[in-house]
């Protein structure tokens, strides 16, 4: 999203047939440009502003640099997982949980070194588990088309407390 702050009200239309030129532009002729502008209830510019847009890498990238800049370079999604007790003398437990984070490097290979963890430390049987998360809401934008949840770029979004 670009913001431009225009402080002479005299060349709001001005500003408005330059976006529009410059939208017009070759350049521009393969992509899909959504522009809206608005002072107060007045719209200045609607070009494919109320569109939904498959968001840019380069949108990607700057929330992520957000994000980053927010929770900081040491940042850490953690798996959480815990067991009602310690193994029994046959290495069984009642109930283990695991609580993801939405860690989005989680992979199989992490699990199976979880399991070979849980064996390390004792663990043979474990008679039931639970898998949850502390994740709230749908994690899908109320502004997503339905097709876009079966595409690559359709992950489930979710905050952290």
């Amino acid at each position: 999203m670009l913001t431009v702050v225009i402080a002479d009200a005299s060349c709001l239309e001005a500003v408005a047939a330059e976006i529009r030129h410059q939208t017009e532009q070759p350049l521009f002729l393969a992509a899909r440009v959504g522009v809206f502008a608005q002072q107060g209830d007045r719209v200045l510019v609607n070009l494919d502003g109320d569109r939904r847009f498959v968001p840019a890498s380069v949108v990607k990238l700057a929330t992520t640099v957000a994000v980053w800049r927010q929770l900081g370079e040491q940042f850490q999604v953690v798996t959480r997982v815990w067991g009602d007790r310690l193994p029994d003398h046959n290495g069984t437990v009642g109930r283990v949980w695991v609580e993801g984070a939405g860690d989005p490097q989680l992979t199989t290979a992490h699990l199976q070194n979880l399991a070979r963890h849980l064996r390390q430390r004792g663990i043979r049987r474990i008679l039931a588990s639970s898998v949850g998360s502390n994740l709230r809401g749908w994690g899908i934008a109320p502004t997503w088309e339905v097709g876009d949840l079966g595409e690559y770029y359709g992950a489930i979004a979710h905050g952290f407390d």
